[in-house]
Parts: structure tokens; sequence; C-alpha cells
């Protein structure tokens, strides 16, 4: 496997669990603790890799919610992340840092979900990711 700074990195969206919702006049803040996170050097959580995890914060910009804030910690089951035109299906590119229009929808294991729109998306990884396991690719 080449070495972490040639990979390319999304969290996987399934597998991460929601620890905590922040919402100010600022935007809304999202910690993920931990992030399910596949490395590639293809396409993260497709094509053959390495999957970690690592806590992440997503910070959005000019932010709303739209539905029930859970009780947390919650594991996610699925979710998407639409900035314009760009749709990501159940990943989130990292890091992330996208400008216009964007909607991050997150489904949890609470039979809900959590929509969230706003202006930016910009994410902060903290600490070491973790090694979990090999991620031989999704089928296509």
């Amino acid at each position: 496997m080449p070495d972490n700074a040639s990979l390319k990195s999304a969290i996987e969206v399934h597998d991460s669990v929601l620890a905590a919702v922040d919402h100010d006049s600022v935007g809304v803040t999202i910690h993920l603790a931990p992030a399910y996170i596949h490395k590639s050097t293809g396409e993260p959580g497709v094509d053959p890799g390495t999957g970690w995890i690592q806590n992440v914060i997503l910070a959005i910009e000019e932010g709303s919610i739209e539905g029930e804030i859970p009780k947390m910690p919650c594991k996610l089951s699925d979710g998407r992340l639409n900035v314009g035109q760009r749709l990501w299906e159940n990943t989130i590119p990292l890091p992330v840092e996208c400008n216009g229009n964007l909607k991050l929808v997150l489904t949890g294991m609470w039979g809900g979900e959590l929509t969230i729109t706003g202006k930016r998306i910009f994410s902060k990884s903290i600490g070491e990711p973790e090694y979990v396991e090999k991620f031989s690719g999704a089928s296509k």
C-alpha cells in the first residue's frame, strides 16, 4: 500500500458515530467520534484500500438544522452531501472544503433524518487515525 500522503480519503457515513451537534450564530458543527474513513489510491469507499477511525469535525457556515436532533452518541446508517451540482452518497471527501449551497443529510439508527443546509462546509480531523481493516472494494 502506498504511503498515506498519496492516498485519497473519505468518511463513510455508515459506520460513523454522531457524537454532538452544535448550532450557534455562525453555523452548525457536527462531531463524528469516531468517523469511519476509507483510504485508497482510487475512489475511497469503492476501490480497494484500508479502513480507519478518527474523530472529525464538520463545520457548516450559515447552517440551519431540520429534523429532530437524536440522543447522542448515535450510530449513523446512511447519508449524503450535496454541494451545488456535486453529490456524494454515503461518503464525504476528507478533507472537505466546499463553498456554495449545500445540504448534508444524516440518517441514523434512531430511525430519523437530520438535515443541515448552509453555504460552506469544511472539516477538521482530530488526533491520529487508527487502522481498522483492509477494504477489498465495493460492488459497482
